[in-house]
């Protein structure tokens, strides 16, 4: 039942059927996650979203997405030794998956951990980290294959502007935002995709693009998209926009 809120956008009530659940059962790591999930994706609350992520992964340890979802919120916050281990945490349960351990099939483990680095100004090594994640989707089948393709080139693209590599940032850009609008046109929708899409625009100069993609994703997740548009350095070029500030 709180899952099934979170979708549609009633973060009170969530927060009450997952703190119902724990009530019933404190071991529960998928209640726990929940919680994390409204903080972070209904409310923008980044740091009671890692506190939550952080007490799932307590009572799983091998919660993949609990640790990769940890990852990006402490990046968020700029908490990057949290950030990093957590992303490493990932990626040790995305590869245990890969190599037939137990566990369940992760992506993005290595993306995170190149945000990471990029948001710390080591692009190269984001770079690499990129690299790895674009192997590792090659090598999946994943439900959210087609989604994830349209950020990790947009971080790949954004690396390569900040190392001054404008042909292979362009590449990577294109390769985004033509991934996001194959997902349109299949009517593959979703509340994050857009976010991706606007930051991917905004670094080519698609002021227009990137804004109506904006607008798009705050219509989805309001104040996760307010809270990371005051923070997000790909978005510079928008910020005197006063679109972008409503």
């Amino acid at each position: 039942r709180g899952s099934a809120l979170v979708t549609l956008g009633r973060d009170d009530e969530a927060i009450a059927a997952f703190e119902s659940a724990l009530a019933r059962n404190p071991m529960d790591a998928s209640a726990q996650s929940g919680i994390a999930r409204v903080h972070f994706i209904l409310r923008g609350d980044f740091a009671r979203a890692a506190a939550a992520y952080e007490q799932a992964l307590v009572l799983n340890p091998r919660a993949g997405w609990s640790a990769l979802q940890l990852s990006h919120c402490a990046s968020l916050l700029r908490d990057f030794p949290r950030a990093d281990a957590a992303a490493r945490r990932a990626i040790e349960l995305q590869q245990a998956f890969l190599s037939g351990r137990t566990g369940l099939a992760l992506v993005g483990a290595h993306m995170r951990l190149g945000q990471v680095h990029a948001l710390q100004g080591r692009q190269r090594e984001a770079l690499a980290e990129y690299a790895a994640e674009v192997d590792f989707v090659r090598r999946v089948d994943h439900a959210l294959r087609g989604r994830i393709v349209i950020e990790l080139h947009q971080r790949i693209g954004e690396a390569h502007l900040r190392l001054g590599q404008a042909a292979e940032g362009r590449a990577a850009l294109d390769l985004a935002v033509e991934a996001y609008e194959r997902r349109v046109r299949a009517g593959a929708a979703d509340a994050m995709s857009p976010y991706y899409a606007a930051a991917a625009h905004a670094l080519r100069g698609d002021r227009e693009a990137a804004l109506a993609c904006l607008e798009r994703a705050a219509a989805g997740r309001p104040r996760l998209t307010a809270a990371r548009d005051a923070i997000e350095p790909s978005l510079e070029p928008l910020r005197d926009e006063p679109r972008f500030r409503a």
